[in-house]
């Protein structure tokens, strides 16, 4: 028998053990994810049940929420600019970057996992190192980047909230 088989079946044993709220109680957290493990990607979550947005903003901020089942979200900057100074190590090094419409395409597949296709149109850097006078310049398509977020606790409510989220680039 496995972990899984008997876990399922402590959960089958103790299901009658546990009520349902009153009638207009609010759900706990635990009674939300449960009611929302149903949904998926063909079968969306309904309007009724949708946690609020929650965004993902690559270097910027990464949150442990995920899209609901179901559902796209998409976030768009029209443009990033980055200025560094980097004198780090005795070193004398300017960037500058320029990124034209980066976007982050996010699919809810299950109640606690979605994933994210996230693209850089076009991306222009200058890096100029001072000490030696050699300046280094690229532009074009920037990296694709494909994640899956799986959050573990805290997806619909709770004091704290974790997911993993392994990607590809």
């Amino acid at each position: 028998m496995s972990i899984r088989q008997i876990a399922l079946g402590l959960l089958t044993a103790l299901l009658p053990f546990f009520t349902p709220p009153a009638a207009g109680a609010t759900p706990s957290a635990e009674d939300l994810a449960a009611q929302k493990r149903v949904y998926h990607l063909f079968n969306p979550t309904p309007a009724d049940l949708m946690r609020d947005l929650s965004t993902d903003r690559p270097d910027q901020t990464e949150s442990a929420y995920t899209v609901d089942a179901g559902h796209v979200q998409i976030e768009i900057d029209f443009l990033n600019y980055l200025r560094e100074h980097d004198t780090t190590g005795g070193a004398d090094i300017r960037t500058r970057a320029l990124a034209v419409a980066p976007l982050n395409l996010k699919f809810g597949l299950l109640n606690n996992v979605d994933l994210q296709l996230m693209a850089d149109p076009y991306v222009r850097v200058r890096a100029e190192d001072r000490l030696s006078g050699v300046t280094a310049r690229a532009s074009g398509f920037g990296d694709f980047t494909t994640r899956l977020k799986i959050n573990l606790w805290g997806n619909d409510g709770g004091p704290t909230a974790l997911a993993i989220m392994p990607f590809v680039k």
